[in-house]
């Protein structure tokens, strides 16, 4: 399964840094690591910060002596806040702080060049370094792409700056000529432009809604009650309302159903036209109302992503800081009651993220949490599930996984995860729960989740799950049956061939594992399982002819296996040597 359109190359080699370094011993590591990019976020949100604010207090739309201190307390806001647990401790989501790490690089870049390009435009009788301004560019356009590469949420880097650039350079003749529009005719280009990428974006992405529970619109229509719901998350941070996952969620299937639905998408449209009226009267205030929006622009709107989570908020978060920041200064208390108020809030949020560090210490006590705050989350009931059969305590994991069932009746991998709970104690499941297992197999696509549970006990079959491999092998075969699009059929076939490899069903494997090659010819793998069976059947000559059509395809397949291939023309050689050595008649005495 991809991680994502680009891979993410750059996450996956920090996590291969860290196996390297510390192994897998402990998660420890890991989380440190995360924590260290954490705290480089925050002094690169403070430099963000440092450099708005003072553009802003030299435009005099900011009291330049509450420049440096609103810079320092809104980046403690935002590195303490508990909302951003999930972005940190939560090992791969390493994925998200990385990205901002290069997006926030990239911003910072930006700006210098573009600060640049408006003293060219205020002065230009003065000669500025245009290399300077060329290498800041490079720079910024070369943390961008890293950023792309570790996750995909850097995507939205162009409607920041775009948002920076209104705000702190109105001045620049294409905001000059922007302004002279009449403002009606603004909001209707505006309008329609948002209409136009989001109803093509819709048109991309609206295959990727056959694995998911919900269409695309249901999904537009709940995104609105979401946003609100992350606001109330960053304004009063309940420990209770917190979690890893929010499955529980109601889907908003209409306008009123649930009747809030309407009104979030009221006061939605109320607030963005609040950052609009607000981009020059109120700068902070608009810029950070926008700033929240556009960070949600990509996994909030049309995107097939799951619901919600909590860490999409990494970034966004700063926005509605920024807001709430605004408004204090709006009603000019002392900077005495200024500071006051910070500190205060600093010390909520910081008690209430220890809180929850302290939770996400102890795995199970976690998990029985999240159940006993979100009982309606089908996800937490299966993470609290893990945790008890990893600990022995069968029973009662299964007792989570029915309930698991019956909360998400679509869903393949819990049923899944049942069968498992059985097995691992040596005991059959109930008939009737495979034959459930094969009907959501074949009545419609499998959700991610299922996907990554089957691919997850097929891959672990020769690593200890092999009493597993019998349903395995019946799921594979009733998903091919089904021509899910899912999975890429060839890999399915390869997994399919392990399965019956462990069954001992030998010309079964080697035909599954033809099969996968033939739907893939540049795919390697399946060959290399054909070839190591024969050689445990030590049919040396039917090994060689594997051999040489791995070579013929080496060439062109997804990435060269020279190695490899040295390695099964040794292995086939000494196999040959020692068989030729058992049958040399003994020296004549």
């Amino acid at each position: 399964m991809s991680a994502g359109p680009l891979g993410r190359p750059i996450a996956y080699m920090s996590f291969a840094l860290d196996h390297y370094l510390h192994g897998d011993a402990t998660p420890y590591p890991y989380k440190l690591a995360n924590v260290l990019i954490h705290g480089l976020n925050a002094l690169l949100v403070a430099a963000l910060l440092g450099t708005v604010l003072g553009r802003l207090a030299a435009r005099q739309a900011l009291p330049a002596r509450l420049t440096a201190p609103a810079a320092l307390a809104i980046t403690a806001l935002w590195a303490v806040h508990p909302i951003q647990i999930s972005s940190v401790l939560y090992v791969v989501q390493r994925m998200t702080s990385l990205s901002a790490t290069f997006t926030l690089a990239a911003l910072l870049c930006w700006l210098r060049a573009r600060d640049g390009v408006a003293r060219r435009f205020a002065t230009p009788a003065i000669e500025l370094a245009p290399l300077a301004m060329v290498g800041w560019l490079l720079a910024g356009g070369l943390f961008w792409t890293l950023g792309l590469f570790t996750k995909e949420t850097a995507v939205v880097l162009p409607l920041y700056a775009l948002l920076l650039d209104r705000v702190l350079f109105p001045e620049a003749p294409w905001w000059q000529r922007w302004q002279r529009i009449p403002a009606g005719a603004r909001l209707a280009l505006l309008t329609s432009g948002l209409v136009l990428v989001f109803g093509l974006a819709a048109w991309h992405y609206a295959p990727g809604y056959a694995g998911r529970p919900f269409t695309l619109a249901e999904r537009v229509l709940t995104q609105a009650r979401v946003l609100w719901f992350y606001a109330s998350l960053a304004a009063l941070p309940r420990i209770d309302a917190f979690g890893l996952h929010h499955d529980d969620i109601a889907l908003s299937t209409g306008l009123l159903t649930p009747w809030t639905t309407l009104p979030a998408l009221l006061g939605l449209a109320a607030v963005g036209l609040l950052a609009w009226r607000c981009t020059d009267r109120r700068p902070l205030i608009g810029l950070g109302i926008a700033w929240f929006l556009a960070g949600h622009a990509l996994e909030s709107t049309v995107v097939p992503l799951e619901i919600a989570h909590e860490h999409r908020n990494y970034l966004p978060l700063l926005g509605l800081l920024l807001a709430a920041a605004g408004g204090l200064l709006a009603v000019r208390w002392p900077r005495r009651r200024l500071a006051a108020v910070a500190a205060t809030v600093s010390a909520v949020l910081a008690a209430t993220t220890a809180l929850r560090a302290d939770q996400w210490g102890d795995e199970l006590g976690m998990s029985r949490y999240e159940v006993r705050h979100h009982p309606g989350s089908a996800q937490a009931r299966n993470n609290l599930a893990a945790d008890l059969v990893w600990r022995g305590q069968y029973p009662e994991a299964r007792q989570h996984l029915l309930a698991a069932m019956d909360i998400a009746p679509w869903e393949a991998g819990y049923p899944m995860n049942l069968v498992g709970a059985y097995r691992v104690e040596h005991i059959d499941p109930p008939p009737a729960l495979n034959a459930e297992i094969l009907k959501r197999i074949r009545s419609q696509p499998l959700s991610a989740f299922a996907s990554n549970t089957l691919q997850r006990y097929s891959e672990c079959l020769p690593k200890g799950c092999a009493y597993m491999a019998a349903d395995v092998t019946r799921w594979l075969e009733a998903y091919l049956a089904s021509d899910q699009p899912t999975f890429d059929r060839s890999y399915v076939y390869f997994l399919l061939g392990r399965a019956y490899r462990e069954q001992g069903r030998i010309q079964d494997a080697l035909n599954a594992f033809q099969r996968a090659h033939d739907l893939d010819p540049r795919y390697l793998h399946p060959l290399f399982e054909q070839a190591n069976i024969l050689l445990a059947l030590r049919q040396w000559d039917a090994a060689t002819q594997v051999l040489d059509s791995i070579r013929a395809a080496n060439e062109r397949a997804y990435q060269r296996l020279d190695r490899q291939i040295a390695q099964l023309d040794a292995a086939i050689a000494t196999g040959r040597t020692a068989e030729s050595a058992e049958h040399k008649p003994a020296a004549a005495p």
